[in-house]
């Protein structure tokens, strides 16, 4: 039985009985154009933070209330771009943050509008994996993560990114905060995030499943 993480492996065991023995792990593999567009990012040392989010309205695990519970404690001006498809606007939302709604992008046009981000959230109360978030940190946006998601456990915390459990929204807001004020500390952690395009190329992952398959 293949599974992508921990997390995919808790709900499926949810609904069926099986043996743990059985288990291999094969995360989703990045494509090379990420860890590229990591290359060619400016270091942002002092303008306000750009934060991402991708996740539609309807998709209310995503997280996207926790978040802007999150980010409405700040008294700092930041952009948050909201990927996916809502109905609602944010023209009027804040006054400090400065929300956009951008519609998903094809992988190309997705790597290159990472190049002058900063930060990447992945606030989901469940999901399994999250490509997106592993694409974001090999074109080096800091990811802070909830450890409802799969590919948390990539993350060591404050050496190549931060986790937090879902709902605490003290917590994230001084996540940000504190990247905010620490620029140093976005610029290493943006650093050793690229380095996640090491262990998921899809270079890796064919290798797993050509080691599985033998």
């Amino acid at each position: 039985l293949i599974f992508l993480s921990e997390r995919s492996v808790e709900l499926y065991k949810e609904i069926v009985d099986f043996d743990s023995d059985k288990i291999e792990f094969i995360p989703n593999g990045i494509d090379e154009v990420f860890f590229i567009s990591g290359c060619k990012r400016k270091v942002n040392s002092e303008n306000n933070l750009n934060i991402v989010f991708a996740g539609d309205e309807v998709r209310k695990e995503k997280g996207l209330e926790f978040l802007l519970n999150a980010v409405s404690k700040l008294n700092f001006d930041l952009n948050l771009y909201l990927i996916g498809n809502y109905s609602r606007t944010f023209e009027n939302y804040s006054g400090n943050i400065k929300i956009k709604v951008t519609e998903r992008m094809d992988t190309n046009d997705f790597s290159k509008f990472l190049e002058d981000k900063d930060v990447f959230v992945s606030a989901s109360s469940y999901e399994q994996f999250s490509i997106t978030a592993v694409e974001a940190m090999a074109s080096g946006l800091t990811p802070i993560v909830t450890l409802e998601t799969g590919m948390s456990s990539y993350i060591k915390n404050e050496e190549n990114g931060i986790t937090l459990n879902f709902g605490d929204e003290e917590m994230l807001a001084k996540i940000i905060e504190r990247l905010n004020s620490d620029r140093n500390l976005l610029i290493t952690l943006s650093e050793n995030a690229r380095s996640i395009y090491g262990k998921l190329s899809w270079g890796k992952v064919f290798e797993s499943y050509k080691t599985l398959y033998k």
